[in-house]
């Protein structure tokens, strides 16, 4: 296991920033999860700490030790590649055992670590077949066994579970976890789905545009985002555009089409009254009720309604903006169209003045 430091990294292509003044630290031990949207940068910084990319500016620090300028295969770490990038005319024992041959590992040892390491990811069964024989999540665990026989200091994913089936991609997240833990090993893992960051890491860095926007635990992710892109990227979220009326403290009073809305304010910059915002809240903090509460409450009428067993979930519609509410133990009275009232509790809406648009730079990649 290693610690691994980026500092102030910068990468450019062309007139393309794909990664800007990205500083991060990741422990020993962690699940660490690279998280955004196409094109923010994630694929690059994970190649840049493999060594494939080097950086314009910045460096890159193993346990406190400067590896920028060291090539790949002098870093011990074990990469499995989106598309797994197997060899299609070697089994899977010799997909497996390639890394350690190149390395000079004897014979005997060659097979006892292949063999190890095909326990660890359940493919002791299939070390004589080819790929082209395999599933496609058994070909993800032949591709995690071949990164993981090296023993790497740190393992990278790049999107490892994106060709793969809903139902593999669940499986596979929970394998992923229990090989993680087993193997003990730093893992930096990069996605796009949130879902897979939320359920799986030990921390999340969200990018935006080369940019470090967030880093903290998925929790805090979820409920205390950074800005408004963070808070509509996670998740689902009612986002309702408005202009500071009142600021008291912590919270705020945003005026929106539907009325005003207090909510606690959120992010770093400095609010100020008449100042554009975004007021979030989450489909689940939302509340249906025949009467209306004297603040954060406003009429609906519910158009559309899905009726999922333990939830019911809304489509509501507030004068010229629409609503997404999910309740649990729906009452049936709450089934069909007719007018309500939805309510926002004060504590679980956040207003933000950052994030609300597309900033200003140049684009990115990776």
């Amino acid at each position: 296991m290693v610690q691994v430091r980026l500092d102030e990294i910068t990468k450019t292509f062309g007139e393309v920033t794909a990664a800007a003044k990205v500083s991060l630290d990741i422990s020993e031990g962690e699940l660490f999860f690279l998280l955004g949207p196409s094109g923010c940068g994630k694929t690059t910084i994970l190649r840049t700490i493999a060594g494939f990319e080097t950086p314009d500016s910045g460096a890159v620090s193993f346990d406190g030790r400067d590896v920028t300028r060291l090539a790949p295969n002098k870093r011990n770490t074990g990469m499995v590649f989106q598309n797994y990038a197997l060899w299609p005319h070697m089994t899977v024992f010799e997909n497996v055992a390639y890394g350690l041959r190149v390395r000079g590992v004897d014979k005997g040892g060659i097979v006892s670590r292949v063999m190890e390491a095909l326990e660890l990811v359940r493919m002791t069964g299939e070390r004589a077949r080819y790929p082209n024989q395999l599933s496609g999540g058994q070909q993800q665990r032949v591709a995690l066994a071949r990164a993981l026989v090296i023993k790497p200091g740190c393992l990278l994913l790049d999107e490892p579970l994106s060709n793969l089936d809903a139902k593999l991609r669940l499986e596979m997240r929970a394998e992923i976890l229990r090989i993680h833990s087993q193997a003990a090993v730093t893992t930096i893992y990069v996605t796009h789905d949130q879902k897979e960051a939320l359920s799986m890491a030990d921390r999340v860095a969200i990018l935006r545009e080369g940019r470090v926007v967030q880093v903290s635990h998925p929790y805090e992710v979820y409920r205390r985002p950074a800005d408004g892109f963070v808070a509509a990227f996670i998740g689902e979220t009612n986002m309702i555009p408005g202009t500071i009326s009142r600021i008291e403290n912590a919270t705020a009073v945003a005026q929106t089409a539907i009325g005003p809305i207090r909510g606690r304010l959120q992010g770093r910059a400095q609010p100020a009254v008449d100042k554009r915002c975004l007021v979030s809240v989450r489909p689940e903090d939302i509340t249906l009720s025949d009467a209306g509460a004297n603040e954060n409450s406003v009429g609906a009428r519910i158009t559309q309604y899905t009726f999922l067993g333990e939830v019911g979930q809304y489509v509501l519609a507030a004068g010229e903006v629409e609503l997404r509410a999910l309740v649990a133990s729906p009452s049936e009275k709450y089934g069909g169209p007719k007018g309500v009232y939805v309510s926002f509790p004060e504590e679980k809406v956040l207003i933000f003045t950052e994030g609300l648009s597309e900033p200003a730079g140049g684009r990115d990649a990776g």
